[in-house]
């Protein structure tokens, strides 16, 4: 099996209980799209999953909002010291 979503062994997709058709269907495809990565795939799985509580916590409303914006800020600060230090080393 290939990287990302479609590292999913069939069998444990199976084995997931109460899933619905649109969920099984929403897999299949992420499979089939080429570079489609598990972050992709788990951004989009919340995003429709949880569609009003995930615009809550993008406007700020949403008490997860408070956790969720300091960690990603950190990730972000992480990232630019990263590039930074990729540029430098060429």
């Amino acid at each position: 099996m290939s990287e990302g979503i479609r590292a999913i062994d069939a069998e444990a997709q199976d084995s997931i209980p109460r899933k619905k058709n649109s969920t099984k269907a929403f897999i299949d495809e992420a499979r089939k799209t080429p570079r489609y990565s598990f972050g992709d795939f788990l951004h989009g799985y919340i995003y429709a999953r949880w569609l009003y509580q995930y615009i809550r916590i993008g406007i700020g409303e949403h008490w997860l909002a408070k956790v969720i914006r300091p960690v990603a800020n950190g990730m972000g600060k992480i990232h630019e010291l990263m590039e930074a230090a990729a540029i430098q080393s060429l």
